[in-house]
């Protein structure tokens, strides 16, 4: 792991282990329950060459996102179920998966009853770089335009109207403090 950059960390819900992915393609790693926390077992076979993001469902599903599109890891086999390229993956507060694609808005991630949002709906750009849920369960979007936050009903188009505050590609992310300070990562 130490050689290769680690592009996005997630966990399993209800205490499972910690899930990252670096450079060196789609590669999971989580601690081994028995091991140190400096042992990791890999996870890897889907053939893509870069993981921009990966998100854990409520269900223990983990989802990876690729230029190549979207891949589901389940029973130690990666299956590509989506073709469209996906940049950020987020889960929501209810363990539900949402995917930040390079042209086609945000999708929530359900086979059944897919949602999509798009500028049309309120978002700054169609091409999402970044999502985070925060405590208060707002979805925030990073897009090379600027920054957008739905709290569950409507849209703030552009959260920092007077900045020039946007995320690029490859270029940073959200993350909340304990006080619940939001805090931007620009690369």
């Amino acid at each position: 792991m130490a050689t290769h950059k680690i592009a996005d960390i997630s966990y399993t819900p209800h205490n499972g282990p910690c899930w990252s992915v670096c450079t060196c393609g789609t590669r999971l790693t989580a601690p081994s329950p028995e091991a140190l926390e400096t042992r990791w077992t890999a996870h890897s076979g889907n053939g893509y060459t870069f993981s921009y993001g990966f998100g854990v469902a409520k269900s223990g599903v983990l989802f990876s996102g690729t230029y190549a599109g979207l891949s589901r890891y389940t029973e130690n086999t990666w299956q590509r179920i989506e073709p469209k390229p996906i940049d950020a993956i987020t889960q929501s507060r209810d363990g539900e998966v949402w995917l930040g694609t390079r042209g086609t808005g945000i999708h929530r991630y359900d086979e059944k009853n897919p949602l999509v949002y798009t500028v049309k709906d309120g978002l700054r750009a169609n091409g999402i770089t970044a999502l985070f849920f925060d405590r208060d369960n707002n979805l925030w979007a990073g897009t090379s335009k600027g920054i957008s936050r739905f709290d569950g009903t409507e849209w703030v188009t552009d959260v920092f109207p007077n900045e020039r505050i946007a995320i690029a590609r490859e270029g940073g992310g959200f993350r909340q403090s304990s006080d619940g300070a939001m805090w931007l990562n620009q690369s």
